[in-house]
């Protein structure tokens, strides 16, 4: 038999219950990381900038379980019983890339969607319409101009992740794009296709809307382009979702935030519903 000394054996029971909280929470932490290996496929990914654009969302989601893995809280759940994962991003491009970077480690959605509101530049727009963005651009990369996008050196867009180069605008998949279309056509949805324009502009100048509307962008947004640029960097698939809120010339209120986001979440609840 092994014996050890006192003092080995006193420092033995001052260390132990500290190992044993180390071990607790690295089994915790485990649990934690591997949340998603729990929830079934397919999943779709929603994204929203901020809580005042949730409520039509969260009230429409069952089986609503929140989980915290690695400081970012998620919602799962289902909608039309299918598999669901919802996360709020906060406002402006970084948040968001931070945010849709995790919420793609942590779950692998098959696709997201990002729904919230935004602020006109097409004068044909009333609030509460909702726009699908068929192509979405950052107007801060570059040179906003009004022939578009212009960058000094075509050399520096090339991404060393996956050595292509970084579009100056996304353009939404051409395969959900016609399935959107086909989901438009059968349900007599009044949703409108169009450019977005996203920027860290609040409120935006108007020498940037004179830009905007010479580009015929139709809204402004703070994330759209953000979430796009991640989900090619990660080959994932993107649709970006957006309610007219205000036009981009006038103030926003919180009755014209509200009803841009609810009806931009129907729009995602409905496509979600939809989806083969």
């Amino acid at each position: 038999m092994i014996k050890l000394s006192a003092n080995l054996l006193k420092k033995i029971r001052v260390l132990l219950p500290k190992l044993l909280l180390v071990s607790l929470l690295l089994l915790t932490f485990n649990s934690m990381t591997s949340a998603s290996v729990a929830i079934k496929h397919p999943l779709y990914g929603i994204i929203i900038p901020t809580q005042y654009e949730t409520h039509y969302l969260q009230q429409a989601i069952q089986h609503s379980k929140t989980l915290l893995i690695n400081g970012v809280t998620y919602h799962t759940g289902t909608l039309h019983d299918k598999n669901i994962v919802f996360v709020m991003s906060g406002l402006g491009k970084v948040n968001a890339a931070a945010v849709i970077s995790r919420l793609i480690q942590d779950f692998h959605p098959e696709l997201i969607l990002l729904s919230g509101s935004a602020g006109s530049v097409n004068p044909s727009l009333q609030t509460g319409d909702v726009i699908i963005g068929e192509n979405v651009i950052d107007v801060d990369l570059g040179q906003y101009t009004e022939k578009g996008i212009s960058f000094l050196d075509q050399q520096y867009l090339m991404s060393p992740q996956t050595n292509r180069p970084l579009p100056l605008e996304f353009k939404l998949d051409e395969h959900l794009l016609a399935w959107i279309k086909t989901w438009q056509e059968t349900i007599k949805s009044s949703v409108k296709f169009g450019v977005i324009a996203t920027s860290d502009f609040l409120p935006n100048p108007k020498e940037q809307i004179n830009l905007l509307k010479m580009n015929k962008v139709d809204v402004v947004e703070m994330e759209g382009a953000a979430i796009m640029h991640t989900c090619w960097l990660f080959n994932t698939s993107c649709i970006v979702v957006r309610g007219v809120s205000n036009n981009a010339n006038t103030s926003i209120t919180s009755s014209g935030i509200k009803l841009a986001a609810d009806n931009a979440a129907k729009v995602v609840i409905d496509l979600i519903q939809h989806l083969p």
